[in-house]
């Protein structure tokens, strides 16, 4: 639609829009390019009597006026939460080391409870005194410490209590005993004096059936068997057993160390016997003189012997101390035809090697042994199977 250009028009200014309009459609051509727009700094005036009105123009707030709003906002909820999270720390801090506290005062309440209880309990506690004489150490003690008793043991020689047992108590039996009360136990060391009829044996140990052995020398002392010294040894070639004449095996069980044959001195105060070449031991079953030891001379005729002055005058033994398995050697008492003869303990020069039943140590060794036999405490030697 075409707009009428208005009647009265007396605003002259440069706006654009208070330009009179052309009445047709406007050409390119038709426009001034002169024409500038009004810049925003420039003060608009109106003409002089003009009708125009001019109104207020609104400016817009600036954007940075929100941004300063914002930034005091962030700040108080930052400040907020970690107060928040210190109010929660120290809350909690504060009732964990309550539940501790509380804890520690019931477990301090349970062990003082506990320990009044136990306290009680102990002073209520009674035992009666067992009957501990002649009865084992072990035994009493065991039983007196479970009842929570202490015991103190003393020791001392007995000729009728045997060792490790209970000769006398401090307390009669029968007295009520507490926890925590003592009782003295003298306990038996054994007999101070042997109760054999010797006090040092030689125990000779070997397996079934081997000739090889072990030799260790006891003396009773303090009570008991004390060892000594201790030897190599070699028996029979059939070990240690029941010996008869000729079966090679060295007799088992306990028996008296003899005479000690020897063809010069040694040191022992045994009884000794100066052997010679002609040293023989009768070994005929047959004989009445079966095992007995006499000079070559004095054998009866037709008599088999074992001539054993031959070894210790020519260098191969030391000495040799007769073993009385089967009789003293210089009677017929207590001999038995066939049980073996002419065996004994020998010190041997070299190497030791199987026998036909006597014993062998060492000609070093029997030096030792010598020195340490004792005519008074009645030697013996113990011939055993591990």
């Amino acid at each position: 639609m075409n707009q009428q250009t208005p009647k009265n028009n007396r605003y002259n200014g440069n706006a654009f829009w208070n330009s009179p309009q052309p009445d047709s459609s406007p050409k390119t051509s038709d426009f001034n390019t002169d024409v500038q727009p009004v810049s925003p700094s420039q003060t608009f005036q109106p003409a002089e009597n003009s009708d125009f009105t001019a109104h207020p123009v609104i400016t817009p707030q600036k954007n940075s006026s929100i941004k300063d709003i914002k930034k005091p906002l962030i700040i108080i909820a930052a400040a907020t939460v970690v107060i928040a999270l210190v109010t929660g720390v120290v809350i909690f801090a504060l009732t964990a080391k309550f539940d501790i506290n509380t804890s520690g005062k019931q477990e301090n309440a349970v062990a003082v409870s506990g320990e009044i209880e136990k306290s009680s309990s102990a002073s209520l506690s009674v035992v009666s005194m067992p009957a501990c004489e002649n009865k084992r150490l072990s035994d009493c003690r065991s039983e007196l410490e479970n009842s929570g008793v202490s015991v103190n043991v003393d020791y001392a020689f007995s000729n009728k209590v045997a060792e490790g047992y209970v000769v006398s108590q401090n307390i009669p039996k029968g007295t009520e005993l507490k926890q925590g009360d003592k009782v003295t136990l003298v306990v038996s060391k054994g007999s101070e004096k042997c109760p054999y009829d010797y006090q040092q044996k030689l125990t000779v140990t070997a397996a079934s059936g081997s000739s090889r052995a072990n030799a260790v020398l006891y003396e009773w002392k303090n009570g008991g068997w004390e060892k000594s010294a201790s030897y190599s040894a070699a028996v029979g070639s059939n070990g240690i057993g029941n010996t008869r004449e000729g079966s090679s095996t060295s007799p088992e069980g306990i028996h008296k160390l003899g005479v000690v044959l020897s063809s010069g001195s040694v040191d022992t105060n045994l009884k000794t016997y100066r052997a010679t070449s002609n040293t023989c031991v009768i070994d005929d079953t047959s004989s009445s003189y079966y095992n007995q030891i006499m000079e070559k001379s004095e054998v009866p005729d037709g008599a088999h012997y074992d001539n054993i002055g031959k070894g210790l005058t020519n260098g191969s033994t030391y000495a040799t101390i007769y073993i009385e398995h089967n009789g003293s050697g210089f009677s017929s008492e207590g001999v038995v035809n066939g049980k073996g003869s002419a065996i004994g303990l020998r010190g041997q020069y070299g190497s030791l090697s199987a026998t036909y039943g006597d014993v062998d140590i060492s000609a070093n060794d029997m030096k030792d042994l010598l020195s340490r036999l004792n005519v008074n405490k009645k030697p013996m030697i113990e011939l055993t199977v591990e």
